[in-house]
C-alpha cells in the first residue's frame, strides 16, 4: 500500500470514528517518512477529535511548516485554535486558508465561525453567505447562519437557516434542535416541541434536546411532560444545569417543594454565580412559606445582578403579603423591568404619571397583569378624576363592556388596540396603589365599586325564576373552580369540581361561572349544577348574572374581584401560600369588605376549607 492509500484509508477511519486505527496507520508512515505533511495532519486531526487540542496544534503547525500552502492544513488548523480559546488566531488560520483557497466552502465557513467566537457576528454571517453561495448543499453554512442570526436576534432569519440546513440533512439533530430554541425564543413553544422531538427521534441520547423538551413543555404549563423530559436529559448527563433547573420549576409549580428545591439547589451549585439560579430558588422556598430563606436569596440575586428585575419584585411581593405595603409598592414597581410585562406597555415614549395635579390632562390607564388585577385596581380610577385627569382605560377585551357601563367620563378600550388613544401620562393599573401611598389602613374599601348592566340583570332575574316569579327560594350559589392555567402556580390555587361534591348536599341551587377549559368538568360531574356559561360572552355579562346570585364560592380567580368589586357575598378558598393580596392568617380581606377567606391549613389539602364551606352554609 502506498502513502497516499494509507492516508486515504487513515481518513477513512478517522470519518469512522476508528481513531485507533487511523493513528496506527499514521505511526507506521511517519515512522518511514518522519516529515510526511498529511500523516502529521492527519494525526493532528485524529488528536483534535480526541479532545487534545495542544498536540492537535502542534502537529498541524507542523505539517504546515513543511506543506506552507495547503489551505486543508489552516482550516483544520483553525479548528483545533478555536477548540483552544485561541479565537483571533483561529480567524487568522482562516483568512490564510482563504487566500490559498478562495474557492474551498470549508475555508469560508471555518472563518465565519472564528470570527462569531472573537464576537464579529456580521462578518462571520459574511462569510457563512460566501460559503453556502460557493457550495449551495453544504448544510454547516447554512446551519452556521442560523445560529449567527439567533445571536444577532433575527430569529425569523435564524428559522429560514436552519429549516434550509434541515432540507439538506433531515436527520441533523443538533439543527432540529436549534430550531425549537429559536422558535421557543419567540414564544412558539408548540413548534418548538415538535423540533424537539424531530431531534431526538434522530439522537434519543440527545441529553441537551431532552432538557430543551422540558423548558418548552414548562412554558405551556404542561408539567408532568417537563418533569419527564428533564428527568430523561438528567440520566444522560447528571451535569446539565439548565435540566436541574427546568426540572425545580415544574416541581414547584406543582406544589413539590421539597423536591423543587434539591433541584434548584443543584442547578445553583453548578452555577454559584448566576443571580437567575438564586431568585429560582428563592421563589421555591417563597411558595413553600420560607420567608426568610427567599428573602436571603432575592438579595444574594440582587447582589450579582443589581438591575436584576425579578427578586427586586419577589422582595416587593413578600412584603406585600406580609401587608408591609410601604416598603413594598416601591419594590413592586420593577415588575416594570420583567420582559413578559414590558411588552404590554402601549406606548413607552409616554411620560409615566407620578401622582401629581393633571388639569384637564389625558391619562391613558392600562392593564398589565390579569384579568383579577384589572377588577381589583379599577377602584382607584375615581381618585385620579379627583386630581383632575381625563382618564382613557385600556383594558383586556373580556373587561371592556363591563368597564364601559360604570361611567360615562371614562373612555374604555382593548389593550390589543395596535394604536392606543392619545395621552399626555400614563400609569399601570398595579402602580396606582403606590401611587396614592396605599397602607393597610387607606385600603380603598366603599363597595360596590363596580354594576352590573341593568337591562342584563333583569333579564337574568327572569331566567333564573323561570320567566313568571316562581323562584323556589333557594340559596342561589355561584361557583367557580378554577382559575387561569397562564398563571404559574395554578395548580395550587385551582381545583376540581368533584372536590366541591359536598355542596351538592345543602340543599342550594348551584349555578356554574366556570369559564375556559375547566367548565368542561361539568360534563362528567354527578352534582346538579344549572350551566349558563356558554352566554356569558364577557364580564358584564358575568356580572348580570352575579347580580342576582345569593352566595359566590370560588377560587383565587377573576370571579372573586368581580364579586368583590359588585360588593356581593364572595367566600374565596385560598390555598396555603397566597397570592400577595390575601395576605396571612386573615379569613377578611381589606380589599372586600363582603369577602370571606376560607383558608388550606397545609399545602393542597382543600377537604378542610370545603368542611367549614359547608358548615357556614348549615349554619346560616
Amino acid at each position: 500500500m502506498t502513502t497516499e492509500e494509507m492516508v486515504n484509508l487513515g481518513v477513512r477511519h478517522l470519518y469512522a470514528g476508528q481513531l485507533d486505527q487511523a493513528q496506527s496507520l499514521c505511526r507506521r508512515i511517519l515512522q518511514q517518512q518522519p516529515d510526511q505533511p498529511d500523516a502529521l495532519h492527519l494525526l493532528g486531526a485524529i488528536a483534535h477529535k480526541r479532545g487534545d487540542h495542544k498536540t492537535a496544534i502542534e502537529l498541524t503547525e507542523k505539517a504546515i511548516a513543511i506543506s506552507p500552502r495547503r489551505a486543508d492544513f489552516y482550516v483544520n488548523l483553525g479548528l483545533s485554535l478555536l477548540a483552544a480559546g485561541r479565537n483571533r488566531e483561529a480567524v487568522a488560520a482562516n483568512r490564510r486558508a482563504v487566500e490559498l483557497a478562495p474557492d474551498l466552502p470549508q475555508a469560508h465557513n471555518n472563518l465565519g465561525l472564528a470570527l462569531a467566537a472573537d464576537g464579529k457576528t456580521e462578518e462571520a454571517i459574511e462569510c457563512h453567505r460566501r460559503a453556502a453561495s460557493i457550495a449551495p448543499d453544504f448544510a454547516d453554512a447554512s446551519y452556521n447562519l442560523g445560529n449567527a442570526y439567533m445571536e444577532l436576534g433575527n430569529l425569523d432569519q435564524a428559522i429560514v437557516e436552519f429549516r434550509a440546513a434541515i432540507a439538506l440533512r433531515p436527520d441533523w439533530a443538533i439543527a432540529h434542535n436549534n430550531l425549537g430554541v429559536t422558535h421557543r425564543r419567540l414564544g412558539e413553544h408548540a413548534l418548538a416541541v415538535e423540533c424537539y422531538g424531530r431531534a431526538l427521534a434522530a439522537a434519543p441520547e440527545f441529553a441537551m434536546a431532552w432538557a430543551n423538551l422540558g423548558g418548552a413543555h414548562l412554558e405551556q404549563r404542561d408539567y408532568e411532560p417537563a418533569i419527564a423530559a428533564c428527568r430523561r436529559a438528567l440520566q444522560l448527563d447528571p451535569i446539565l444545569p439548565d435540566a436541574h433547573n427546568t426540572l425545580g420549576l415544574a416541581l414547584c409549580s406543582l406544589g413539590q417543594y421539597p423536591a423543587a428545591i434539591a433541584s434548584l439547589k443543584t442547578a445553583l451549585a453548578m452555577r454559584p454565580q448566576s443571580a437567575l439560579a438564586h431568585n429560582n430558588l428563592g421563589n421555591a422556598y417563597h411558595w413553600s412559606g420560607a420567608w426568610n430563606q427567599a428573602l436571603d436569596l432575592y438579595h444574594r440575586a440582587i447582589a450579582l445582578k443589581p438591575d436584576y428585575a425579578m427578586p427586586r419584585w419577589n422582595v416587593g411581593l413578600i412584603h406585600l403579603i406580609h401587608a408591609d405595603y410601604e416598603q413594598g409598592w416601591p419594590e413592586y414597581e420593577w415588575r416594570s423591568g420583567i420582559l413578559e410585562l414590558q411588552l404590554l406597555h402601549p406606548d413607552a415614549r409616554k411620560p409615566r404619571w407620578d401622582g401629581a395635579g393633571l388639569h384637564g390632562r389625558r391619562i391613558l390607564v392600562y392593564a398589565e397583569q390579569g384579568l383579577g388585577d384589572t377588577l381589583q385596581f379599577v377602584r382607584y380610577l375615581p381618585r385620579i378624576a379627583q386630581r383632575g385627569g381625563k382618564i382613557v382605560l385600556s383594558c383586556q377585551r373580556e373587561l371592556v363592556e363591563l368597564m364601559r357601563i360604570q361611567s360615562n367620563d371614562i373612555e374604555c378600550v382593548e389593550s390589543t388596540d395596535p394604536n392606543p388613544p392619545r395621552a399626555d401620562v400614563q400609569i399601570a393599573l398595579p402602580s396606582l396603589p403606590g401611587i396614592f401611598a396605599t397602607r393597610l389602613e387607606t385600603v380603598p374599601r366603599d363597595v360596590p365599586y363596580l354594576k352590573a348592566d341593568a337591562e342584563k340583570a333583569r333579564r337574568w332575574e327572569t331566567r333564573l325564576d323561570g320567566g313568571g316569579g316562581n323562584s323556589d327560594g333557594r340559596r342561589k350559589i355561584g361557583l367557580a373552580w378554577a382559575g387561569s392555567r397562564r398563571h404559574p402556580h395554578d395548580p395550587q390555587r385551582s381545583m376540581r369540581l368533584e372536590q366541591f361534591a359536598p355542596l351538592a348536599r345543602i340543599g342550594a341551587r348551584l349555578i356554574s361561572l366556570q369559564i375556559g377549559d375547566a367548565g368542561a368538568q361539568l360534563d362528567s360531574s354527578a352534582m346538579e349544577i344549572e350551566n349558563w356559561t356558554e352566554e356569558l360572552d364577557d364580564f358584564s355579562d358575568t356580572a348580570a348574572l352575579i347580580q342576582n346570585l345569593d352566595l359566590i364560592i370560588t377560587v383565587d380567580t377573576a370571579v372573586a374581584h368581580l364579586a368583590g368589586a359588585m360588593g356581593k357575598p364572595v367566600w374565596v378558598l385560598i390555598n396555603f401560600v397566597p397570592d400577595w393580596r390575601w395576605l396571612l392568617d386573615r379569613t377578611d380581606s381589606p380589599w372586600y369588605p363582603t369577602m370571606h377567606l376560607f383558608r388550606q391549613e397545609k399545602a393542597g389539602d382543600w377537604t378542610t376549607p370545603i368542611n367549614r364551606i359547608i358548615a357556614a352554609l348549615n349554619s346560616q
